[in-house]
């Protein structure tokens, strides 16, 4: 009895999460048709024209004085990488790089001849360099990238073998983006607006809403995925809900005090949610609300993915990482 009852008890929290959810679609919709100077926005339906954007812009997440932005490697891994234009190379961790190497997306033959490197501090370093087979960043991905390896301690950069390929980048520093001009080829499909948190400090047990919106700026129909990896010992609650797609609602099942895993990177879990017959032009909406456990800073990892079903064009890929501070 006690077991049907703790069932029952979960599925009418769920049907009660699932209905906070819809109101604060409902609630928020006109505050969510604003711009952040107050005027309105305007939906494009179908019919608009569609201009493809010549730049796009790549969120930043500053962490202790430097810029990181994630990074697909090889089709396989995506990882938050320093953006690091004082390096020569791009460079992976050594425990990356065996991860590479143990799936298969990096052979003998793709290691080059080792070079040396100058550190910022002056002191010269040999390191082991081969060639990735691709890096993606935002819209662009660019294939047969040097790059060398670090230590283990050492973070993912993202240098200049691979930036000095870009058509034209720079750093806005006010709304913390990275800049880069598009190929003709990848102006198209997919922008996503700036995100929109509730507050911009949590408080552990309290509710808190991130909402995301995304239009669909191809000239094709596609469908489309929103992909949320969130730190399972740090949330008692985490929903994702879209109008045009199906709510998805998860629940910590650890108690509230347990110590959080060794390796923090494995208590992360993915909810997602598919968004359907996406037409050219159309907007879309999607709420984030999660109820955070303990007062420890949050870090979720958000994708948008657009497959337009055209052979020639890859999915296009969105990609941010959000930290909130928790008090």
């Amino acid at each position: 009895m006690p077991g049907l009852m703790n069932t029952n008890g979960k599925r009418l929290i769920r049907y009660v999460i699932v209905l906070t959810l819809i109101a604060c679609f409902v609630g928020g919709g006109e505050s969510a048709a604003k711009t952040p100077k107050g005027q309105e926005t305007r939906r494009i339906g179908p019919a608009a024209r569609v201009h493809p954007p010549v730049a796009e812009e790549i969120p930043l997440n500053k962490v202790g004085g430097v810029y990181e932005l994630l990074v697909e490697v090889n089709g396989v891994l995506t990882l938050p990488f320093v953006l690091d234009s004082g390096a020569a190379d791009v460079q992976i961790p050594a425990d990356v790089a065996f991860t590479l190497y143990r799936t298969g997306t990096i052979a003998d033959a793709d290691f080059l001849p080792g070079s040396t490197y100058i550190l910022a501090d002056g002191f010269p370093m040999k390191s082991e360099r081969f060639m990735l087979r691709s890096l993606q960043v935002g819209r662009q991905r660019l294939t047969n990238i040097p790059a060398s390896i670090g230590s283990l301690a050492s973070m993912p950069l993202l240098g200049q073998s691979f930036l000095k390929r870009l058509e034209a980048w720079s750093v806005d520093n006010q709304r913390e983006v990275l800049v880069v001009k598009l190929p003709t080829e990848v102006r198209h499909t997919l922008e996503v607006s700036p995100l929109r948190l509730s507050r911009q400090v949590g408080t552990a047990g309290k509710l808190l809403t991130l909402q995301l919106e995304a239009t669909n700026t191809s000239q094709h129909a596609g469908h489309g995925m929103i992909l949320v990896y969130y730190p399972a010992h740090l949330v008692s609650m985490i929903g994702l809900h879209s109008p045009t797609g199906e709510t998805a609602v998860a629940f910590s099942p650890s108690p509230v005090r347990q110590a959080a895993p060794a390796d923090a990177t494995a208590a992360y879990q993915l909810l997602q949610t598919a968004w359907p017959a996406w037409r050219s032009g159309e907007r879309r909406l999607a709420m984030i609300t999660l109820i955070p456990r303990l007062p420890q800073n949050i870090m979720l990892y958000l994708s948008v993915v657009l497959d337009e079903g055209v052979a020639s064009a890859a999915p296009q890929r969105w990609g941010s990482i959000v930290r909130i501070p928790v008090h």
